[in-house]
C-alpha cells in the first residue's frame, strides 16, 4: 500500500515536470491546390530554416514542434477556388444571405472538418501550457482567420500569427505581419499596399517590344518565398531565380513574434479557469 500512495505521489510531478511553459508550437497552414504531403513538406522546410537561423539548441529549448494545420484540396484545385472566394467574402461580411448559403453547401462538409480539427490542435497546444505561432500561407490565412476568432478569448492572448502570400484583406490577428511579393496576383487579391519587392521577374515581349512585368503562379508558392529556386522561360530562354529576401523577411517576423509570446504570463497563472494543478511544476 505505501508503494502505490508513494507512485501516486510521484505520479503528478512525472506528468507535468515534462511542461515548459517557455516553449511555443509552430503551425504551417497551408493554401489551395495542396496535397496533404506538399503541407507536411512545407512544414519541414520551415523546421529547416528556424534550425538553420537559431541553431538546434535553441530549437530544442523554445520550440515544443513545428506541425502543419491541413486544410484540404478537392475538385482539382477548382473547388479551393470557390472555397477561397467564398470564404473571402463570408469572413469579411461583404455580403451574406444567397452567398452565404452557396459557401455554406459547396464547402461546409469538408471545410468544417479542416477548421474544427486546427482549432482543436490550438487548442490542445496551449491547454498543455504552450504558446501558438501560425505561419499561414495564401488560403491558411483565411482558415487561421476562422481559426483564432473560434479559440477562448483567454487563449487568444497566446496565438500569433504571420501571413505569407495572404488574399485576405484584414489581419489574422491585430498586429499580425504580412510578407508579399508585389509580382505575386493572390497578394493583389487582397487589396494591402504594403508590398515586397521581388527583384525578379517574368519578362515578354508585346506586339510593340516593349518589356513587360508579368506574375507568374510560381512566385506565389510557398517554397519560393522560402528561398527556393524556381526556372522560367523568358523570352526564349530558360533562366534560374531564387531571393532569400522573403526567407529573411519571414523569419524575421517569426523572431519578433516568439519574443511576444515569450513575454506573455503564465496560463497558469492569469488564466484561473483552466483548473489546471501544474502551476509549481512547470519548467
Amino acid at each position: 500500500m505505501k508503494k502505490v500512495l508513494l507512485l501516486l505521489s510521484i505520479f503528478p510531478i512525472l506528468v507535468f515536470s515534462a511542461i515548459d511553459e517557455r516553449k511555443i508550437d509552430v503551425y504551417f497552414a497551408n493554401g489551395i491546390k495542396t496535397e496533404r504531403q506538399g503541407s507536411i513538406d512545407n512544414a519541414g522546410i520551415l523546421e529547416d530554416a528556424i534550425i538553420e537561423k537559431y541553431n538546434l539548441d535553441y530549437y530544442n529549448r523554445k520550440i515544443g514542434k513545428v506541425d502543419y494545420a491541413y486544410n484540404s484540396t478537392h475538385g482539382w484545385g477548382i473547388g479551393d477556388l470557390i472555397e477561397s472566394l467564398l470564404q473571402k467574402l463570408s469572413l469579411h461580411e461583404v455580403v451574406d444571405g444567397i452567398v452565404g448559403n452557396i459557401y455554406n453547401t459547396l464547402t461546409q462538409n469538408a471545410h468544417s472538418s479542416d477548421l474544427s480539427l486546427q482549432v482543436a490542435n490550438y487548442k490542445k497546444s496551449i491547454q498543455s501550457g504552450h504558446k501558438v505561432l501560425v505561419v499561414a500561407h495564401s488560403q491558411g490565412n483565411l482558415f487561421t482567420y476562422e481559426a483564432y476568432r473560434k479559440l477562448d478569448d483567454w487563449m487568444q492572448d497566446y496565438f500569433e500569427a504571420i501571413s505569407v502570400a495572404s488574399p485576405g484583406h484584414f489581419p489574422i490577428k491585430e498586429g499580425t505581419p504580412r510578407v508579399s511579393w508585389d509580382n505575386d496576383l493572390v497578394a493583389h487579391i487582397g487589396l494591402y499596399n504594403d508590398f515586397t519587392t521581388n527583384p525578379y521577374r517574368k519578362r515578354i515581349y508585346n506586339s510593340v517590344n516593349e518589356v513587360l512585368d508579368t506574375w507568374s503562379d510560381k512566385y506565389h508558392a510557398f517554397t519560393y518565398y522560402m528561398g527556393e529556386e524556381i526556372s522560367e522561360t523568358d523570352m526564349g530562354k530558360v533562366q534560374k531565380f531564387s531571393t532569400s529576401i522573403g526567407k529573411n523577411l519571414i523569419l524575421g517576423h517569426i523572431s519578433d513574434a516568439m519574443k511576444k509570446l515569450e513575454d506573455i504570463p503564465s496560463q497558469w497563472e492569469k488564466s484561473a479557469e483552466i483548473g489546471c494543478t501544474c502551476k509549481d511544476k512547470a519548467i
